[in-house]
């Protein structure tokens, strides 16, 4: 299942300001995998340039398990959805009290064997 949805992305220069930036959702959206988007943050080599030697940035509107996001990158800057979020996006498994809960069982298991044999 897909978490990560990238609502809307301009590529744009400050200066000139978002409303004229580059729409570039369809280009960003495709670079998500496995529900996380992590790009090298050379924008220019998928997105259109038409403001070259100019400081450009990029807003991304995100959409990640029902909660809509806001996020800015400047040039060059990587991305790390759904991390840049500041929300994990592990396993139910890779929880820590999952683990802990896991090894007092295993523990209880072993010394109930352990019981049956004296």
């Amino acid at each position: 299942m897909n978490n990560l949805k990238i609502i809307k992305a301009k590529y744009f220069v400050p200066k000139i300001g978002v409303e004229q930036g580059t729409n570039v959702t369809v280009e960003l959206s495709a670079q998500i995998v496995d529900g996380r988007l992590f790009y090298n943050g050379i924008y220019n080599k998928i997105f259109p340039d038409h403001f070259k030697r100019e400081h450009k940035r990029l807003k991304v509107e995100i959409e990640y398990r029902g909660e809509k996001f806001i996020k800015f990158y400047n040039e060059d800057e990587k991305i790390n959805l759904p991390a840049d979020l500041g929300i994990k996006n592990g396993r139910w498994w890779e929880k820590t009290w999952i683990q802990i809960l896991f090894i007092i069982g295993a523990i209880a298991g072993i010394l109930g064997l352990l019981s049956l044999f004296k």
